[in-house]
């Protein structure tokens, strides 16, 4: 991974509406089409994966659930 997509990643994940102080929360849903929230799961959102973002956006591997 090149350090321009490591950067990428890291902006992404900061301007998430389900990040919580660098994680994302399973706490939250999020409609990745309208970044609408909701504490529910509802049609059309996804549930955050729990994972500290610092380490996610490192592998290279890894992806967003919302498809962020």
């Amino acid at each position: 991974m090149t350090e321009s997509e490591l950067n990428s990643r890291i902006e992404i994940c900061k301007h998430c509406p389900i990040n919580a102080n660098g994680q994302c929360t399973n706490k939250l849903c999020l409609n990745p089409k309208t970044n609408e929230i909701s504490t529910k799961n509802k049609f059309g959102f996804i549930r955050g994966c729990g994972c500290k973002l610092k380490i996610k956006v490192l592998l290279p591997d890894e992806h967003c659930p919302c498809g962020k």
